[in-house]
């Protein structure tokens, strides 16, 4: 019977063969088809998989495959306002016939502002007012009474939200691990705790995402349970972007990630555990033209400016002063640029000039670096809090200042701010073999013994009673080339017994009372009984 392979199906899709290398018995002819076969499992092709989680997938919301050809069933969900793209949540602006708003300014639930082109007026005159027999109105809708706006943001609210009428209020971010929109709702700080099942773990506990712990157990629902033989993963195993201490080691602990390089910061870009950094929205600091920063090492185009506001950072009316227009935000009358005398003292990044261009600030001093000081576009200096290997007493700190404290560990000592051990040698032990140790943590490699000899107390000699005879360990009891002594050779037919030459009339003979192969009866034995001679020799 010959074999097929369903094509990419794998080790485990052989028709007529069961999984792995078994093969079929019978007839020589039966047995030679079915090697002649491919064979699937070659090159270790049918080695155990090892399923990825969602996280070792980069996914985070949606459904997701394993690696191994199964399904993941759920890899997060998104919050309201998002949509899962490739596997992220991602932001999906909403207008305002999306929102069935009528007038005013609507936030896009995506962290920007949104300007509705209709106005209102005849008997509803009001953005965001009440009806005319005193009900109450909705924000953005036209009606008859006049709406009384928010002037501050609610408690746990962010981003742009409405203000109740026909505008919007710009409110302050959230404390990690929250983010804006992160849990339910939109505009509100909240956070969407993982899943056992997200992560790909069915035992022990693990982090949740949003501050506490997970108690996990088997995939089908059942009673939370330890992890019995896990291996867990180790800070090496950190994937790019990871940080924090929040990270799951696959046997209900966690680890620590490396930190972030500014401007990111761990969980700035909306996802914890994640290094990232959301850019400013042009909206949410009300500039409407030119480039400014975005907070993240990048700039951002706001726009240009039209008829009745030309000018971009222009003076608000021609009777203005030159110099009263705002950064960034369209006027009617000509704009003076900034220079890089507007650089605040330290400021290092690129700055808006105040009428659509940009200034270029000066560079920092050594051994200031721009935005190391934890301060993205200032000048600063993190100052080292760690004492570099094999330094002690007072060191630099990297930031014109000192570090101290820094001490040796026995058995270095302190030298001129360096940590130094005075080592041994091979010599100064008298050593000739082994590996001893050198006195400051390491080993020394004082030669190997030859001709069968072992190391002791760093010196080589012959094991138990043997003797060193031309380089070579040897018994002279019983070796016919060394009888005796070193260089004494039994002559032709005599063997070596007892260190002593003597010729054999016969094969010797083995004693089964105690397992010893007595020697042959020597030549010289004819004056003596043979009694006598047994007794001379074995006692």
């Amino acid at each position: 019977m010959l074999l097929s392979i369903v094509a990419g199906a794998g080790c485990d899709s052989v028709v007529g063969v069961p999984f792995g290398k078994e093969r079929l018995a019978g007839t020589d002819a039966g047995r030679d088809a079915t090697l002649d076969a491919p064979d699937p499992c070659a090159d270790d092709a049918c080695a155990p998989c090892i399923p990825k989680t969602c996280p070792a997938l980069g996914l985070s919301c949606g459904v997701g495959v394993d690696g191994c050809g199964h399904p993941i069933p759920s890899c997060g969900t998104c919050s309201a306002a998002n949509a899962c793209v490739s596997g992220h949540c991602a932001c999906v602006s909403q207008t305002c016939e999306d929102q069935h708003a009528e007038c005013g300014t609507i936030p896009d639930k995506c962290g920007s502002d949104y300007l509705c082109t209709n106005t209102c007026g005849g008997a509803t005159p009001y953005c965001g007012g009440g009806a005319a027999d005193g009900g109450p109105g909705a924000p953005n809708k036209c009606g008859a009474t006049a709406c009384v706006p928010l002037t501050a943001c609610p408690p746990n609210t962010c981003g742009v939200i409405s203000d109740g009428c026909e505008s919007v209020l710009h409110c302050p971010g959230c404390a990690l691990p929250e983010t804006c929109g992160g849990g339910a709702n939109a505009g509100v700080c909240g956070c969407t705790k993982v899943t056992c099942v997200q992560m790909g773990v069915t035992c022990g506990s693990i982090p949740d995402g949003c501050g506490g712990m997970l108690q996990c157990g088997p995939a089908d629902g059942g009673a939370p349970a330890p992890c019995n033989a896990c291996v867990p993963l180790t800070p090496a195993d950190c994937t790019p972007g990871q940080c924090g201490d929040t990270v799951s080691d696959g046997c209900g602990g966690h680890i620590t990630c490396p930190g972030c390089t500014l401007p990111q910061t761990c969980g700035g870009g909306g996802t914890p555990a994640e290094c990232g950094c959301t850019p400013v929205k042009c909206s949410a600091e009300n500039k409407n033209c030119g480039t400014i920063p975005d907070g993240c090492g990048g700039m951002i185009d706001c726009g240009t400016c039209a008829a009745p506001t030309p000018v971009c950072g222009g003076a608000p009316s021609v009777d203005a002063g030159a110099d009263s227009g705002v950064p960034n935000v369209c006027g009617v009358a000509a704009c003076v640029p900034k220079t890089v005398s507007a650089c605040a003292p330290g400021e290092c990044d690129m700055i808006p000039d105040g009428c659509g261009g940009i200034v270029q600030c000066p560079a920092c001093t050594s051994p200031n670096m721009c935005g190391a000081g934890g301060t993205p576009g200032t000048c600063g200096c993190t100052p080292s809090t760690s004492c570099p290997p094999l330094a002690c007493g007072n060191q630099p700190n990297g930031c014109g200042g000192t570090l101290t404290g820094c001490a040796c560990t026995a058995p270095y000592t302190c030298s001129a701010g360096v940590c130094t051990c005075a080592a041994t040698t091979c010599a100064a032990l008298h050593a000739s073999c082994g590996t001893p140790s050198n006195g400051c943590g390491a080993l020394l490699s004082c030669g190997t013994c030859t001709g069968g000899q072992v190391c002791s107390g760093g010196s080589c000699s012959c094991p138990g009673n043997e003797t060193l005879c031309g380089g070579s360990c040897t018994s002279i009891t019983t070796d016919p080339n060394n009888c005796g002594g070193c260089g004494s050779v039994c002559p032709q037919g005599e063997s070596c017994v007892s260190s002593t030459c003597q010729t054999m009339n016969e094969p010797g003979v083995f004693d089964p009372d105690d397992g010893v192969l007595a020697p042959a009866l020597p030549a010289r034995v004819e004056n003596r009984t043979v009694d006598a001679w047994i007794a001379s020799q074995f006692g």
